[in-house]
C-alpha cells in the first residue's frame, strides 16, 4: 500500500470528531462495533488512550473538545470489499488488515 492508505482507528480521533461534528458518520468493522458494545472494553480503551496522550504530551482537550472516549458508536459497519463513493470521483476501497488488532481495516483511494 502507499501514501493513499489511511488506518481507521477507534481511539481519540473518534471521540473528537463525533463531538466536533455530531452529524458525522462513524464507520468501522463488525469487530469494532462489538468492542464498542462491551463497557469494560470501552473503559480499558479509554484508559489506554489517556495514558498514550499523557506519554506523548497530548492534552485532554483539542479545540476545547474533550478527547476522552465516551459512549462510542458506529453509524455504519464496513466489511472487506466495501466501496465508498465520496463524490467528485473519489472512491474508497475497504480492506481488512488485521495486525494492530484483529478488527483493523484500511481505506484505499486509488490515484
Amino acid at each position: 500500500m502507499n501514501k493513499n492508505c489511511l488506518d481507521i482507528g477507534i481511539h481519540y480521533t473518534v471521540s473528537y470528531f463525533s463531538k466536533a461534528y455530531p452529524k458525522m458518520k462513524i464507520f468501522g468493522s463488525k469487530g469494532v462495533e462489538k468492542i464498542f458494545g462491551i463497557e469494560k472494553a470501552v473503559k480499558i480503551t479509554a484508559q489506554l488512550d489517556r495514558a498514550s496522550r499523557q506519554r506523548f504530551g497530548v492534552g485532554d482537550l483539542f479545540n476545547g473538545i474533550s478527547l476522552e472516549l465516551e459512549n462510542p458508536c458506529l453509524t455504519h459497519v464496513l466489511t472487506e470489499g466495501d466501496n465508498l463513493d465520496l463524490g467528485n470521483g473519489i472512491n474508497v476501497s475497504i480492506y481488512d488488515t488485521p495486525g494492530h488488532s484483529k478488527c483493523s481495516m484500511m481505506a484505499y483511494v486509488a490515484d
